[in-house]
């Protein structure tokens, strides 16, 4: 088990700790900071399942929570505070710009106001790594960096920083097409003590990168086009903090990236991913399995400039396929896609103008769903739209060759969820094959495997989700998705008539 330092108690992979005292989401940055923490970061449906466990398994108190991630920047752009993009979360309001958790929503993500009082939900950060290396101080004067790679410190770190201070310095590298700044941490005090950077394009003119001031920040990497990069601080008078530690290094532009990928499972990301990718980029990947089975693309992350950088998918070798999917901009919730042959061929194109975090995918290769069934994430499914009771819809489905469909986890309910609203098919409710007809309160599927309870699977009842179902009691004996609960399970009378939704089990 992973080893945490006291107050923090470890929760599956991670160090946690349960604040106890109600603050703001800004004020609550700062007290998990000072416990050498952040704001908890939710980064995986495991992970969330490891929370809700331990929260609904100990003898804490229940509260509600403020969690990393806010879209105070930009509307509808969730971010955590290191710059990392955050899922898009189910409701938004121009008031509502930060994330919390709390029994009322069954501790799902949700957004809230920053100034509504909750618990702090810090996560222990990892003991800071010792330099190599110090750059030297160039106070009241100019010191020019020549290495392609670098650390460079505000004065006196790691104490804090003097009074007065005037500091000023140049990177420049004459191979270098690009340099890339990494803020490793950053302490200042807020509006008076600032850095600048920008691009020294010639000796009397250049872009200012970025202004940056404040107390314990995260901000996102920087990237200059052009070899020479000035940076200048300057304190005042007053608070003094421990000040800054930044990383650079050259980089050199790739613009030609022509891939082809003959394994049955993969990963793909746009060049130089996780930081932001090199402008005017063609790149082409070809991405072949073994000709008995379909590849299955998975989007884990994309964010490009909108309209002006893109991604393309073709099902088949070249770009005379049919096109599958075109992305462009910010994309949550991409939608799983699937080949109908054994290849799938993508572009991904950008301009010379604004670069951001681009992409991350990965492919699977699987067994080719018969005819009729369609894939759907790992699922082999098939949709009968007729107006079935549960009865009738576990014969109609043995009828086609399956049986009605399980949804055993997180991710498969998600991809039914983007599947029926990609087609325009959310409008309808569906049975799937569980029921706790033998045995009252205890649900199994037709096959006698147990279904999953609580979060994230079963939805909620009432305007402000007071209400978890299962709550029909003898009445409501099989499982339904309903598009009015947004697809999460439901219990329902049998008698009702619904859509049906069966499922191919796959042989391994």
């Amino acid at each position: 088990a992973k080893s945490c330092n006291n107050p923090f108690i470890t929760i599956g992979e991670h160090c946690v700790f349960f604040g106890t005292f109600n603050l703001n989401q800004e004020d609550s940055k700062d007290f998990c900071n000072s416990l050498n923490g952040r704001l908890l970061q939710i980064d995986s449906a495991q992970q969330f399942r490891d929370l809700t466990d331990y929260i609904n398994n100990s003898n804490i108190p229940l509260g509600s929570y403020w969690i990393d991630g806010s879209d105070d920047v930009e509307e509808g752009r969730w971010l955590y505070s290191n710059g990392k993009k955050e899922g898009q979360l189910p409701y938004q309001d121009v008031d509502l710009n930060c994330i919390g958790i709390g029994p009322e929503e069954y501790y799902y993500m949700t957004d809230r106001n920053c100034n509504d009082s909750r618990f702090p939900l810090c996560l222990e950060l990892e003991p800071p790594k010792v330099p190599n290396s110090l750059t030297t101080e160039h106070c009241d004067g100019l010191g020019t960096l020549t290495n392609s790679t670098g650390i460079l410190y505000s004065p006196g770190w790691p104490g804090t920083y003097s009074s007065d201070t005037n500091c000023y310095w140049e990177i420049n590298l004459p191979d270098a097409d690009y340099i890339r700044i990494s803020f490793v941490s950053f302490d200042t005090e807020e509006y008076h003590d600032i850095l600048e950077i920008r691009e020294q394009i010639t000796n009397d003119v250049g872009d200012i990168l970025g202004t940056y001031n404040g107390r314990n920040k995260v901000f996102p990497d920087i990237l200059s086009k052009h070899p020479r990069v000035l940076l200048e601080f300057h304190s005042d008078y007053s608070e003094q903090y421990d000040g800054f530690e930044l990383h650079w290094r050259s980089e050199q532009a790739n613009t030609s990236c022509v891939e082809e990928y003959s394994s049955t499972d993969g990963q793909i990301f746009s060049p130089g991913f996780p930081k932001d990718y090199f402008p005017n980029l063609d790149c082409q990947y070809i991405i072949t399995t073994d000709e008995d089975k379909i590849l299955r693309l998975t989007t884990s992350f994309f964010d490009t400039e909108s309209d002006d950088d893109y991604l393309q998918v073709y099902d088949g070798g070249d770009s005379s396929a049919p096109l599958l999917m075109n992305l462009s901009g910010i994309q949550h919730n991409v939608p799983v896609i699937s080949s109908n042959g054994n290849q799938l061929f993508i572009t991904f194109n950008t301009d010379n103008d604004f670069s951001v975090g681009g992409f991350d995918m990965s492919w699977t290769s699987e067994k080719a769903c018969p005819v009729p069934f369609i894939t759907v994430g790992s699922m082999c499914l098939r949709f009968l739209f007729g107006d079935f009771t549960f009865g009738q819809a576990t014969v109609s489905c043995v009828s086609e060759g399956g049986t009605l469909a399980t949804i055993r986890s997180a991710e498969q309910l998600r991809d039914f969820f983007l599947y029926v609203n990609q087609l325009g098919i959310a409008d309808a409710d569906y049975w799937l094959g569980g029921s706790d007809v033998q045995s009252e309160g205890i649900w199994l599927w037709q096959d006698g495997t147990i279904i999953p309870m609580g979060t994230p699977f079963w939805g909620t009842l009432g305007s402000n989700a007071q209400t978890q179902v299962p709550t029909g009691g003898t009445q409501d004996n099989c499982l339904a998705l309903m598009s009015v609960m947004y697809f999460f399970f439901s219990d329902r009378d049998c008698t009702n008539q619904y859509k049906a939704v069966c499922m191919y089990q796959k042989q391994s």
